[in-house]
């Protein structure tokens, strides 16, 4: 299943991965969002393919070799089962919280053995790919629809850090994972965008801890059910004199 993930603009001036092709450089922004939440996958380069370029004439095999040898993914193997691990995947990724846990083993763990070239290197044990390669949203800090809000430090009675909110911002633009959830839930696609500018404007506006959310996506899923819900599946009819139409 494919995950939404993040990439920042570093990622196309690193120097390391400018050694690897075009191609190559595509399929490790693709890993990432086929990838489990510890950054690792089966590795079979014909799914891989499928997943990632159904209608392209792209050699995964050749171009997942190019990225171990540059240090970028480890492959390797657990029993009779073949994997790949993206390198520094959960230091430059934060997956959702709701996401499932790996269930593949990790390269180190007893039984699985990572592929040796003949000069006796292990690929993926090369240079760690440099900061440039931390991701970031593609939305401001206020709306990152897939990924959970940074915890702020600090003690509770269950002695965790509490999670720290965020708010919604004013020029926030509508993240695709929204328009899928809300096609999902059966709302208009033709409305969307409307619904959304509705939704941004009375929640940037919304003062005080009220206007704080710690997972907007679920706020969002929320407001498109009860509009589904409730029949309300596009802008509201001009009023009629002396009618007031509440928008919410």
């Amino acid at each position: 299943m494919a995950r939404a993930r993040n990439i920042k603009p570093g990622f196309f001036a690193n120097a390391d991965l400018a050694e690897c092709s075009m191609p190559a450089r595509l399929l490790f922004i693709g890993l990432w969002t086929v990838a489990d939440r510890a950054g690792r996958l089966e590795d079979r380069p014909k799914q891989i393919k499928y997943n990632l370029f159904p209608t392209d004439d792209i050699d995964v095999d050749a171009e997942l070799s190019s990225l171990a040898d540059h240090g970028f993914i480890i492959r390797y193997q657990h029993g009779e089962s073949r994997f790949i691990q993206v390198v520094n995947f959960t230091k430059h990724q934060t997956p959702h919280i709701k996401e499932a846990a790996s269930t593949i083993p990790a390269p180190d763990e007893h039984g699985a053995n990572t592929e040796e070239e003949p000069d006796g290197n292990v690929p993926g044990t090369g240079p760690t790919p440099p900061d440039s390669l931390n991701p970031e949203s593609g939305f401001s800090d206020s709306l990152n629809p897939d990924t959970p809000p940074t915890p702020s430090k600090g003690d509770d009675d269950g002695g965790k850090p509490p999670q720290r909110g965020t708010r919604l911002s004013v020029d926030a633009e509508l993240p695709e994972s929204w328009i899928v959830a809300a096609e999902t839930l059966g709302y208009p696609s033709q409305n969307i965008q409307w619904l959304f500018e509705e939704f941004r404007d009375y929640w940037s506006a919304v003062p005080g801890q009220k206007g704080i959310k710690l997972d907007w996506l679920a706020t969002w899923r929320n407001r498109v059910r009860d509009r589904v819900e409730s029949g309300r599946l596009g802008p509201p009819l001009p009023q009629q004199p002396g009618k007031v139409v509440a928008p919410w």
